[in-house]
């Protein structure tokens, strides 16, 4: 049946353009700049236009989320790549349900009485880590957890590097001693 379209295709020259711009894959590398361009616009249209002052709380969430919402829909429109086409789908598919998580949290934040507490953003701070590792997996730079549209949706742990020394005083404000070591490794062993 293939074979048979070409053929068609080859002897009329109006078919032979319809069937090679029916061609919906393209090299990873080729989506991979596609993808990254269209994050960069977006993440530069976002800079230019901040979320104008609103009494509900979500709503500069809800509009990140539209925003987020119509880059996907940017990126579902590149044709899929011949390599790795499942993970790039699984990534679009995480982008997905952060869009989702994203509308839920604008929604829970205007519900959440003022005086606190904020609601839970557990499946927000996992669909965005989610989707930056699947982006880098990818090998996107642009594009990684979402669009960052200036919310912010992740916790950063900072660790020290491992030689790192931490000071303590001698004596504490109590003045109780403290302790006098410095190493990294702790106090020396106890003698036998």
């Amino acid at each position: 049946m293939k074979l048979a379209g070409l053929v068609l295709a080859a002897s009329t020259p109006g078919l032979a353009f319809v069937a090679l711009s029916c061609s919906s894959q393209q090299s990873l590398s080729d989506w991979l700049r596609g993808a990254d361009s269209i994050c960069r616009r977006a993440q530069e249209n976002a800079d230019r236009s901040p979320a104008p002052q609103s009494p509900l709380p979500g709503e500069a969430i809800r509009l990140n989320a539209t925003r987020n919402r119509d880059a996907l829909e940017e990126l579902r429109q590149l044709a899929p790549p011949t390599e790795q086409a499942s993970p790039v789908a699984e990534y679009l598919i995480e982008l997905g349900r952060r869009n989702d998580a994203l509308e839920h949290y604008a929604d829970d934040l205007d519900k959440a009485p003022a005086q606190g507490p904020l609601p839970s953003r557990a499946l927000l701070e996992e669909t965005t880590s989610g989707a930056f590792t699947k982006a880098q997996a990818l090998g996107l730079e642009s594009c990684a957890g979402g669009i960052d549209f200036g919310v912010d949706t992740t916790t950063t742990t900072t660790s020290l590097p491992p030689d790192a020394v931490t000071t303590v005083p001698a004596t504490l404000p109590d003045g109780s001693p403290g302790n006098q070591f410095d190493t990294p490794d702790g106090p020396p062993p106890l003698p036998a």
